[in-house]
């Protein structure tokens, strides 16, 4: 630029700077102030220099990292001092990220805090991009549980980086019923869902997906899903027009319709009874109903997650089975759960809006758990049985296995596996941040949503669900299918071999030439 006053020629770059608000880095910042109390000053005089560090480092741990807190730094005991006094003061995401990956990993009484992280955000100003950030792990040292809900103002095109993250196990995107509020939520189609799926390796770990809309997918969205491998779960509503043939079209993509129970839709257990159908006569106690048994389960859950100071053990053996440990319970009418503080329930960012993802992700992993040692079962046995189709020519093999490598198949991690438990609870096979945008129309197990744009009646809600079987039949067949269409397409751009170029060519080039004299003589003639 050239400034007539001065004579001076120079380049003016304007930077957008970074945004000062709560919301900038959410991540390295704790909004909920602290309800244990602060330790003061020491008994027996003032405090040791040891002491006075680690208040210091409480008090800047967003600023700290992985490499300023491993344990060839600082010793586990230390470790777990810092840890406590965070637990005082209030602990941040990334505070949590490090200290779950260092303190899971070390001998001491461990809680559920460590385990799950809980945040939520009332109004969120910022891009998608700046919330997704600091969720992201390559290593997938914890899975993520997102939920968009209303006051969200992101445009439809942020919701791709959805697809990247490798660690998320639950997404939610519930549009509002508000009009006002639904005109500036970012759309759901099926385009989206169609964008997902061309992503390299969309969601591996996604187990559950819930779109809740009145213009949302359709039923065109069902093919798309195969592209997601570890997906067990699809619960839709939308309007009722969009899905004319939803059962068929399921069952034709290697999914399964759940039934809807009369006051049962919107609880936990209902989700658990399509993948185990409960044993009525075994879980039900005479004068219990079906609902009342949906509740208690509900409530406990509720309780439970209020609780961050659950103790938290890890086991080699396989678990109870998930369901017959929450009926049990809520048959006996006894709590498995403390009660947390009444106090919390003042403030939705205490809310433990998580509760349904959280169980539900580690039930299906369970129930994958189950069936995937019934196969390796199988298929010992069939490999243990005599082969009685050699022929009497053939000759014995001969026995090379000292020339063999030993077989790698497992990571010493996946040799090892062991659950985390707390109290006889199965928890989600790794820890599980859960990050809420907006606000629910309620707080709840299911919140329900009523659409009353296109009328009472239509819309519907529709929720298919899937085993580990028919989720890897689908992957299969949509592989196969995309191979097939590779080579169209390669068949297609592919010259094709002509017997004779000038020959065939010649026709072509005399028509050319026969219309264009036309349109000459039609200007010498007008």
């Amino acid at each position: 630029m050239y400034d007539r006053e001065t004579g001076q020629v120079y380049r003016e770059t304007v930077v957008s700077g970074a945004p000062r608000g709560a919301e900038a880095d959410w991540a390295r910042r704790v909004d909920l102030p602290s309800w244990r109390g602060r330790s003061g000053r020491g008994v027996k005089g003032p405090r040791s220099l040891a002491d006075m560090a680690m208040h210091t480092v409480a008090e800047n741990i967003g600023s700290l990292s992985d490499d300023h807190l491993g344990r060839h730094v600082l010793p586990a005991r230390i470790l777990w001092r810092i840890w406590h006094l965070l637990q005082n003061r209030g602990v941040c995401f990334q505070a949590w990220k490090t200290f779950s990956k260092l303190l899971l990993a070390e001998d001491g009484d461990k809680t559920l805090d460590l385990y799950r992280f809980r945040h939520h955000i009332c109004r969120p100003s910022q891009d998608l991009a700046r919330y997704l950030q600091p969720l992201q792990s390559a290593s997938v040292d914890f899975l993520c549980h997102l939920s968009i809900n209303a006051r969200c103002t992101f445009d439809t095109n942020e919701l791709l980086a959805l697809a990247d993250l490798r660690n998320l196990a639950a997404l939610e995107i519930i549009q509002p019923a508000d009009a006002a509020a639904r005109a500036s939520f970012p759309r759901v189609s099926d385009r989206l869902v169609r964008s997902w799926s061309e992503a390299p390796a969309p969601f591996p770990r996604l187990r559950v997906l819930r779109l809740w809309g009145d213009d949302a997918v359709s039923q065109h969205s069902l093919p798309y899903l195969a592209r997601f491998p570890a997906l067990r779960l699809y619960d839709v509503h939308g309007a009722r027009s969009d899905w004319p043939a939803a059962d068929v079209l399921a069952r034709h993509h290697g999914w399964t319709v759940g039934a809807p129970l009369h006051g049962l839709q919107d609880s936990l257990l209902w989700y658990l009874m399509l993948f185990a159908p409960l044993d009525e006569e075994a879980h039900r106690p005479g004068g219990v109903t079906l609902k009342e048994l949906a509740r208690g389960i509900d409530e406990g859950l509720l309780s439970f997650g209020q609780n961050p100071s659950q103790a938290l053990r890890f086991v080699a053996d396989a678990p109870p089975p998930f369901l017959d440990v929450l009926s049990d319970s809520a048959r006996e009418n006894r709590s498995l759960y403390l009660d947390a503080p009444s106090y919390d329930l003042q403030t939705c960012q205490r809310f433990p809006f998580e509760t349904w993802a959280f169980f539900l992700c580690a039930f299906l992993e369970q129930q994958d758990r189950s069936r995937g040692l019934e196969a390796e079962g199988q298929e010992k046995s069939t490999d243990t049985q005599p082969r009685q189709d050699s022929s009497p020519d053939e000759q014995p093999r001969q026995d090379k296995s000292s020339d063999r490598q030993p077989r790698q198949d497992k990571s010493p991690d996946e040799q090892q596996t062991k659950h985390a438990l707390s109290g006889n609870l199965l928890l989600p096979p790794k820890p599980m941040a859960c990050l809420q945008l907006g606000h629910s129309d309620r707080a709840g197990i299911s919140p329900a949503v009523a659409y009353v744009s296109r009328g009472l009646f239509a819309t519907s809600r529709y929720t298919f669900y899937r085993t580990g079987e028919a989720a890897a039949a689908a992957v299969a067949g949509e592989g196969k299918n995309t191979n097939k269409r590779h080579q169209e397409a390669a068949g297609f751009m592919k010259p094709r071999a002509q017997n004779s170029t000038v020959e065939t060519g010649l026709p072509l080039r005399r028509r050319k030439r026969m219309r264009m004299d036309e349109l000459l003589e039609s200007f010498t003639r007008s």
